[in-house]
């Protein structure tokens, strides 16, 4: 009876997984628009021989041309390519945004490489070099290349240690995302934060509104779109807001007890957990958690703020009045008082209503004359320079400050630095 007992233990520790221990190595997490994070990618691709991705949508030229110049093998999703490289279709959708440098470095996140997901949304990307958590995302990668969608293998190492960081990684539908999202929530002992573009799950749902019943500290916040009839935000509004940013709030994270995150292109949903393909990290690490309670602090508390000094790039000459019909007359320039060259795409102009998304470089000194995508008012008018959501310069004429211009004139900035209109003087 003691032998059978014995093989039977020697058994279960067979097929008992060994635990995966690695060296140490720093997890990279970046914040979009704020980080910039296609110069991040960039520049990973700049540093990488072998390079395959996964994505829902690209549409960044720049980020085309730099994948196709290093031989990238590149998967887009059927419903978004637009013919640059090969495209897979899921049940639902092909959801994933992940890369896989020299068979070592993972990328992965909510961020789609698109101009509005990088210079306008709120994403995050996060980058580990693991040589087994490569080796899972390769294997996904494959069953892609094998034309394998919305099933597959279970993941191949569920659990990897960085040093003392364990990361858990999974794949939707094939390794039950939701389950294991719901295993980390109800873990949760002091206080859960999330941000979620699509939240409709009703178990996770009722599975937070539980935690801040038990008296756990829970904030929330989403889409302000996608707050529609099958959303959970109604049930869940006691402890979420719904978004300020204009354009979109597109993260997919959960943060436990200031020492879990998890992340990745799944959403709380039903289609991402049963249809999609999705991919999801839970990073045991309290100084990951750090980086994403900063990111989730800023996004609860954000409010428009109005300046009292600028720099770098400032409003430098407005005409708002041009002579006879201001239509393809008016502009406005603006100019670098900084000492490096500033990337002109995670700026706008702004009427307040409208955002106009600039473009380009700009070098130290240097000036640009652009023409706004709205019109700018003959009277009582105003513009916002913002970089990202926040403002960092703005003027009014002919209405809150004692400005004008009479028709023909333009504003000019004769004080680069304070904001008001003793700041400006009309000229020629």
């Amino acid at each position: 009876m003691r032998w059978q007992v014995i093989l039977v233990l020697l058994f279960i520790a067979s097929c008992t997984p060994s635990e995966i221990r690695e060296p140490y190595s720093e997890i990279k997490v970046y914040f979009c628009p704020e980080d910039a994070c296609l110069d991040r990618i960039m520049e990973q691709i700049d540093n990488s021989s072998e390079i395959k991705c996964a994505f829902y949508e690209l549409n960044l030229p720049e980020l085309i041309s730099k994948l196709k110049e290093k031989n990238a093998e590149v998967i887009i999703e059927d419903s978004t390519s637009e013919g640059e490289f090969r495209t897979g279709r899921s049940y639902a959708l092909m959801h994933n945004k992940f890369c896989v440098f020299d068979n070592r470095t993972v990328m992965t996140g909510s961020m789609n490489p698109t101009e509005r997901d990088n210079y306008s949304n709120n994403n995050n990307i996060v980058f580990i070099e693991s040589d087994h958590l490569a080796e899972n995302y390769l294997a996904e990668f494959e069953e892609f290349d094998n034309g394998i969608y919305g099933k597959g293998d279970e993941v191949k190492y569920p659990a990897i240690f960085s040093g003392e960081i364990k990361i858990e990684n999974y794949f939707c539908p094939e390794d039950s995302c939701k389950l294991h999202v719901i295993n980390a929530l109800r873990g949760a002992n002091s206080s859960v934060y999330f941000m979620d573009f699509s939240f409709t799950d009703e178990d996770i749902g009722n599975l937070l509104w539980n935690k801040d019943y038990e008296g756990l500290d829970v904030k929330g916040i989403m889409e302000t779109r996608q707050a529609a009839d099958y959303s959970r935000y109604d049930d869940l509004r006691e402890f979420t807001i719904l978004d300020n940013n204009p354009y979109t709030m597109h993260h997919k994270v959960f943060i436990i007890d200031r020492k879990i995150v998890i992340t990745g292109s799944y959403n709380p949903t039903e289609n991402a957990n049963e249809n999609n393909d999705e991919n999801i990290l839970i990073i045991h690490d309290e100084k990951t958690a750090e980086k994403f309670i900063a990111e989730f602090e800023r996004l609860y508390e954000f409010e428009e703020t109005m300046p009292n000094a600028a720099g770098g790039i400032i409003l430098y000459r407005i005409m708002y009045d041009a002579e006879g019909a201001d239509e393809g007359k008016e502009y406005v320039e603006i100019k670098n008082t900084g000492n490096s060259t500033i990337d002109l795409g995670y700026y706008f102009l702004s009427n307040s209503k409208t955002n106009s998304r600039l473009s380009g470089k700009l070098g130290p000194g240097g000036t640009t004359k652009i023409e706004p995508s709205f019109a700018l008012k003959n009277s009582e008018g105003i513009l916002l320079l913002k970089k990202s959501q926040q403002v960092i310069d703005y003027v009014y004429w002919e209405g809150m400050w004692n400005l004008r211009a009479d028709e023909g004139e333009a504003l000019l900035r004769t004080d680069p630095y304070p904001i008001s209109g003793s700041s400006w003087k009309n000229v020629q």
